[in-house]
């Protein structure tokens, strides 16, 4: 059987770190009086519905979400205004069955609707494919193809506002084992993120990389990584330059079973960048990542998440980003399943002359209860803490969210 590597510039943080505009206030399909109604029909269909259709080889899923919440940092800045909101996130998956392809497409359309500051309402789809050939354990060569686009409204910490962006991601990898002690990874990045907020940038990436994993035994693999990533950060106006970044990134890297119950992948490593452009420098830093679980007990889980790494902000500077992220996630009797966690980042910023650094602190809990089967109520807290040597950059926020979500 051949395990799935995780590409070095693929390992993320949990959400709020990875991108650290956190809290991230995504879009629903109706407004708040309609997301009342609809709680109603979610009940009613999750009693009535197994599936919405299913073959001997296509199958069509249908999912919903209901909630209200409140945020009181709408803006991810010192002194934002809260409100609280209203959604609702239908979504659906056309998957193939019985076959050595595997597709699967995911569709979704989430909307706020907001209380008082009804400007802020945003409606956001998603649309996210993967294919798998061939679909078989067995099978030691594998291609993967998986890409997302989708538009999203969220506060954005790093320029401290909201923003709304379209955004595209395409993924190829290939595995081949040419012996069975060496597993050759081959792999092609594409991501585009367009900020159609006024004043904002247009980011694009690509990449390209190779891994060579050793099998050291049947539970874990060691081997070494290279990967060239190419960035620019496109100005909104036509007589401010672009910024572009070439970087060169060498890696060790292991995935497996580490120690009892301990499962995951790790890359450790260095990349050469070199800007161009608006900015004009190069150097060698420390890159890293990890993604990392232990099976504590048969009911609780406990996941750690690192990641380093250099990047755009909407307004095009460049910046490199450090977060690490712990979560615990128990099952309790009853139908109960609790997650607490806790995360920490460090935001450093390259200018020719002077710099900026934020600090990121946070924790989040969750806690779901199985109604039925196909429905599931859920309540989520997080609270998060930014300090900076930028006055406007220095905030808490605090969200509060309950929901249900059914299957059909």
């Amino acid at each position: 059987m051949t395990s799935r590597t995780i590409p070095d510039n693929r390992i993320t943080t949990r959400k709020g770190i990875a991108n650290i505009a956190t809290g991230t206030a995504r879009s629903f399909l109706w407004g708040w009086n309609s997301a009342r109604v609809s709680v109603g029909v979610l009940l009613f269909g999750a009693a009535s519905h197994a599936a919405i259709l299913q073959t001997e080889h296509w199958a069509l899923l249908g999912a919903a979400e209901a909630g209200v919440g409140y945020d009181s940092n709408l803006f991810a800045h010192n002194g934002s205004d809260g409100d609280g909101y209203g959604l609702l996130e239908p979504s659906f998956t056309i998957q193939r069955l019985n076959s050595l392809t595997n597709l699967k497409v995911d569709l979704s359309v989430k909307s706020y609707t907001y209380f008082t500051k009804t400007n802020l309402n945003s409606l956001d789809p998603l649309l996210k494919i993967r294919l798998r050939y061939p679909f078989d354990e067995e099978i030691e060569a594998t291609q993967e193809f998986s890409g997302y686009a989708t538009r999203r409204t969220e506060a954005n910490a790093i320029v401290g506002t909201r923003l709304r962006s379209d955004n595209y991601d395409a993924h190829w990898e290939g595995t081949f084992n040419p012996t069975g002690k060496l597993t050759l990874l081959t792999r092609t990045d594409a991501q585009r993120t367009d900020y159609l907020t006024a004043g904002f940038n247009t980011n694009d990436t690509a990449s390209a990389g190779v891994t060579l994993d050793f099998l050291s035994n049947e539970r874990l693999q060691l081997g070494t990584g290279y990967d060239f990533i190419s960035s620019r950060s496109r100005p909104d106006l036509a007589d401010v330059p672009e910024t572009k970044s070439k970087q060169h990134r060498y890696t060790l890297r292991g995935q497996g079973e580490f120690l009892p119950k301990v499962t995951g992948s790790f890359f450790v490593g260095a990349g050469h960048t070199a800007y161009s452009g608006g900015l004009t420098q190069s150097a060698w830093d420390f890159v890293a990542g990890s993604s990392l679980s232990w099976q504590a007990t048969e009911r609780a889980q406990v996941t750690f998440t690192a990641d380093r790494s250099t990047n755009f902000s909407p307004g095009g500077a460049a910046f490199t980003q450090a977060g690490v992220a712990l979560e615990w996630t128990q099952q309790i009797a009853g139908g109960f399943t609790a997650t607490l966690g806790a995360d920490a980042a460090n935001i450093a910023f390259r200018f020719e002359s002077n710099s900026e650094h934020y600090k990121q602190y946070g924790g989040h809990f969750l806690l779901k209860y199985a109604l039925t089967e196909r429905l599931t109520a859920s309540l989520r807290t997080s609270y998060t803490k930014q300090n900076s040597n930028q006055h406007y950059a220095q905030y808490d926020r605090a969200i509060v969210y309950a929901s249900i979500s059914t299957k059909f």
